[in-house]
């Protein structure tokens, strides 16, 4: 069963069962002998999971984060401030936005060379993230209800 797995030492022979929620670990150990054997520790460290797994039902997550990281320097969660070297070697500052669609990485630059102000390239750089937010976001969904459907 997943989340249960065996656990042998010197001094303890049993069963850990562990469920992770929300970033958490939930886990506890079954010893055999505290439950009367290998089966019925094993048994015991089932329920405890499923009762845990009920209690504690998985949550479906965006593909993408929601909110930004701290680390974040332009505080938009794919967003950020670099550089791009021309053909003849200068650097060209621009943003980089980052996103996955159809199972690819991409990324699409808004120099700032192209605007009147870096202002301008930033709002369209966090204009066009929000946009692929919501395609990444729709083709995430239909991948679930496909999976609904095939199960």
């Amino acid at each position: 069963m997943q989340g249960i797995s065996r656990a042998v030492s010197k001094r303890s022979k049993g069963w850990l069962a562990r469920i992770y929620r929300d970033g958490r670990t939930l886990s506890r150990f079954f010893s055999d002998l505290k439950y009367g054997g290998t089966t019925q520790a094993f048994q015991t460290a089932c329920n405890y999971v499923q009762s845990l797994a009920q209690a504690f039902p998985r949550v479906e997550k965006p593909p993408f984060r929601t909110t930004p990281l701290p680390t974040s320097k332009t505080g938009v969660n794919g967003v950020c401030l670099t550089f791009q070297r021309s053909r003849t070697g200068t650097k060209l500052r621009c943003y980089s936005v980052h996103y996955r669609l159809g199972g690819k990485a991409r990324n699409k630059r808004f120099f700032l060379h192209w605007y009147n102000n870096p202002r301008d390239a930033f709002q369209d750089a966090v204009r066009f993230r929000h946009e692929m937010e919501k395609a990444m976001l729709r083709e995430w969904q239909q991948q679930r209800r496909q999976e609904v459907r095939s199960a």
